[in-house]
């Protein structure tokens, strides 16, 4: 830090989602660093995330971190935060819930109705498309829990 301060006249206009914060110094509002984005004392990383500058990899100085976020308090997945119990789907495929830094995923039922003996009645009957396919579906699909690719604690 470097005082007195000297700060643009303008403020910074950070991306959607990137907290406006004071620096470290206490003087110029600045773009909050990211997950992953280098911190230090004055480079603050974005509290509204509960993200902390992790100075670990800095031994023995402590003087130059890496934005992180507290471990098993939630998920990251692409860059994206998830909190510990969340529900999300990442891909229309997957429903995936966040467990103490721990990403699980199970497919989702999804039938495929066209062209199938589902699609029309074939005796001049009604067809019941609510259960078409079920038992044949849910054969297929498995219900263990996977880790997704890309996941970090």
């Amino acid at each position: 830090c470097h005082w007195p301060c000297k700060c643009p006249h303008q403020k910074p206009s950070c991306p959607p989602g990137v907290s406006l914060v004071r620096d470290g110094c206490g003087c110029c509002k600045v773009c909050a660093k990211q997950s992953g984005d280098i911190c230090n004392e004055a480079s603050l990383c974005d509290p509204h995330k509960g993200l902390y500058c992790d100075y670990s990899a800095d031994r023995p100085r402590y003087e130059t971190g890496v934005c992180a976020y507290p471990i098993a308090v939630g998920c990251e997945i692409n860059r994206v935060h998830y909190h510990n119990g969340q529900v999300f789907q990442p891909h229309p495929l997957f429903s995936c819930l966040c467990v103490s830094g721990v990403i699980g995923c199970t497919p989702l039922f999804r039938p495929k109705l066209a062209g199938s003996h589902c699609s029309g009645a074939t005796d001049g009957k009604k067809s019941d498309r609510s259960n078409c396919g079920l038992r044949q579906s849910q054969q297929q699909l498995s219900t263990s829990y996977k880790t997704m690719p890309g996941a970090q604690k």
